[in-house]
């Protein structure tokens, strides 16, 4: 081939390699088209901020005028499940949450009454109680803690629903709850009652919600 067919071909080679690249280029970058009425470098964020914001908040406590009524919840043990009937609950007493108070004084004080200084907060047991059905899950639980397994700790969670059962309207959560008391009510042959069992549990911490 002489050098002018060489440099022909070359040039022809060329041609073809630039429309290839002009049919290929625009579907790789070119932009999504913008949403009506937003510009497109916002248009690009959208889909992120939207994944951020996917999850609502936890519900927080609901005020009123009107007092609750305590007839209405949900329990979760810490399994993540509420409303199956191993979480059914006739009743739960809520511990009491105290500080512990020091007193303290100077023999130089000219005051007489002494310093009050805050120490440890403390929390009487959480005490839930159910219709004895023949689950073992609150039995083994405490067995747990009976053998050894200082793990068996859970995080409890109290939802108190309003009237018709449509929202939370507040939330409590007992931290590193462990049962520390099991037991299930008096077999009486000459009372038709029900068998209640019931499960004290101890808990480091509770927040409110």
């Amino acid at each position: 081939m002489t050098e002018g067919g060489a440099a022909f071909a070359e040039r022809d080679e060329h041609a073809a390699a630039r429309r290839v690249r002009s049919q290929i280029a625009p579907h790789h970058i070119s932009p999504p088209p913008p949403r009506a009425g937003v510009p497109l470098e916002r248009s690009l964020f959208v889909p992120l901020a939207t994944c951020l914001h996917s999850h609502p908040p936890p519900p927080m406590a609901q005020q009123r005028e009107m007092p609750y009524p305590g007839i209405n919840f949900l329990v979760d043990l810490g399994t993540g499940a509420n409303d199956t009937v191993f979480a059914g609950l006739m009743q739960v007493q809520l511990p009491d949450a105290r500080i512990d108070v020091l007193e303290y004084r100077n023999g130089s004080d000219k005051a007489s009454n002494p310093r009050q200084l805050h120490a440890l907060s403390r929390y009487t047991p959480l005490i839930l109680r159910r219709g004895l059905i023949g689950s073992l899950d609150w039995y083994e639980w405490w067995n747990q803690l009976r053998n050894g397994d200082v793990t068996a700790k859970r995080t409890i969670t109290l939802q108190l629903l309003s009237e018709d059962r449509s929202e939370v309207v507040m939330t409590w959560r007992f931290r590193n709850a462990r049962p520390s008391n099991w037991h299930v009510s008096t077999f009486d042959a000459l009372n038709a009652g029900t068998l209640i069992e019931t499960l004290e549990v101890v808990i480091e911490r509770m927040e409110v919600e």
